[in-house]
């Protein structure tokens, strides 16, 4: 903090000492020259006559300059132009510049890939705020951009947390975010987002397993990626490797010792049905020859 204002003040002497000067010459040219009986400094009696001695008036300097500003000094932009502006505003401009507010969204339960079916009934979200230069106006809580709860002074215009639930299932990939105003700025805070998938299915079994079958591997909730490696210890028995259709077929599979082993697999289509009872189209991959391996590690690349 002490290095900061250091080179704040090391940086811009010139302007501060210039407005320095500029009251205290201002102080002397009230001093020298005070109307009336007035003696500067005093407060003005409204009970007082133009002629009356013992009344008071306070004389408040303004800065005005049309030349707008070369480069940005604490509040003051570049490009910055004055026209009666008081010290008192001078300075709270030049010290307390402005300051967005911040906004900062999560939710319960938590957000990430969730395989469909397995939908969220409800979702409670909370938004933090942090009040910076003004007073927070209002608080928006949004679902794929569109408000679904609007707080028009929030609860905590000083900032806090603001919470709502929102009753409406989540079936499908869906976007939670909010956004606040403090009169000036609107803020948006970070994403919260449920992505549904369709689980990949891989693992060992007879030759020319069922749909049904295949969905009785082992499953894993992933989003569509590029290459995955599972690794899996067959007896007599084949490889399977399953994943969605609408993804891109396979370019390469390699083996334990990384050989390409991509022509020893057929590749067929089936209808798998999840535990949720949602069924889509999957592309299969089964090993052609019947082996015995231990923790044999087989890596499939679209």
């Amino acid at each position: 903090m002490k290095n900061s204002l250091f080179t704040f003040l090391k940086t811009h002497w010139s302007r501060i000492l210039s407005v320095f000067f500029f009251v205290f010459l201002s102080g002397v040219y009230m001093y020298i020259f005070a109307v009336g009986p007035f003696t500067p400094g005093e407060t003005l009696d409204p009970g007082c006559g133009p002629t009356n001695n013992g009344c008071t008036v306070t004389v408040v300097p303004t800065y005005t300059n049309s030349t707008p500003t070369l480069t940005t000094i604490g509040g003051v932009s570049s490009g910055s132009t004055f026209a009666g502006k008081t010290l008192q505003e001078m300075f709270d401009d030049l010290l307390y510049p402005y300051t967005v507010p911040t906004i900062i969204l999560s939710i319960s339960p938590s957000a990430g890939l969730r395989e469909f079916g397995n939908d969220v009934t409800s979702v409670d979200l909370t938004a933090t705020t942090t009040k910076q230069s003004d007073t927070l106006t209002s608080v928006v809580f949004k679902r794929d951009g569109v408000a679904i709860d609007t707080n028009t002074p929030p609860a905590s215009p000083s900032g806090g947390t603001e919470d709502y639930t929102e009753p409406t299932d989540v079936t499908t990939t869906t976007t939670f975010t909010a956004t606040v105003n403090d009169g000036t700025t609107v803020v948006t805070s970070n994403s919260q987002t449920y992505t549904f998938v369709y689980a990949y299915y891989y693992g060992v079994g007879a030759p020319d397993l069922t749909g049904a079958e295949i969905a009785g591997l082992t499953k894993s909730v992933i989003g569509n990626t590029s290459s995955v490696a599972f690794t899996s210890s067959p007896s007599s028995q084949v490889f399977y490797f399953a994943y969605p259709a609408s993804y891109p077929a396979l370019t390469t599979i390699y083996d334990n010792n990384n050989f390409q082993i991509t022509n020893d697999f057929t590749v067929s289509t089936t209808s798998i049905t999840n535990t949720y009872g949602q069924a889509t189209t999957y592309r299969v991959y089964e090993y052609n020859n019947v082996t015995t391996l231990s923790d044999f590690t087989t890596t499939y690349v679209q």
